[in-house]
């Protein structure tokens, strides 16, 4: 078989099974995000960089407090959770099928996930 058929039946191959792919249903993309620790995780990311930033304050004072406060509502809008979350959603939506996703929680409901 020559390069061309063969590179012809890779694509036909993943083509069809896209298209027979059944799309992750909400209840096991909800599973997946909160197993896999991503809601978790995702909801500590504004308290992390403005402890980071906090720690460097302190070493080395260099804002007044209207700019700490300022500073504060920057990090709790750049990292706003629930639109981070949706992102992230949308992202699994896009590139789980539902049979993948079985797979992973399976995986994560395994003793090796599990330690």
């Amino acid at each position: 078989m020559n390069r061309f058929a063969l590179a012809t039946l890779l694509l036909l191959t993943a083509l069809i099974k896209t298209l027979h792919a059944t799309p992750i249903s909400k209840a096991t993309l909800a599973e997946v995000m909160e197993k896999s620790g991503v809601n978790d995780q995702t909801a500590e990311f504004p308290g992390l960089v403005w402890s980071g930033i906090m720690r460097q304050e302190m070493a080395r004072p260099s804002m007044s407090r209207q700019e700490i406060v300022e500073m504060q509502y920057h990090v709790q809008k750049a990292f706003e959770v629930t639109l981070l979350l949706k992102a992230i959603s949308e992202e699994i939506k896009r590139d789980l099928t539902e049979e993948e996703a079985q797979q992973i929680l399976l995986w994560l409901e395994s003793d090796l996930a599990r330690d």
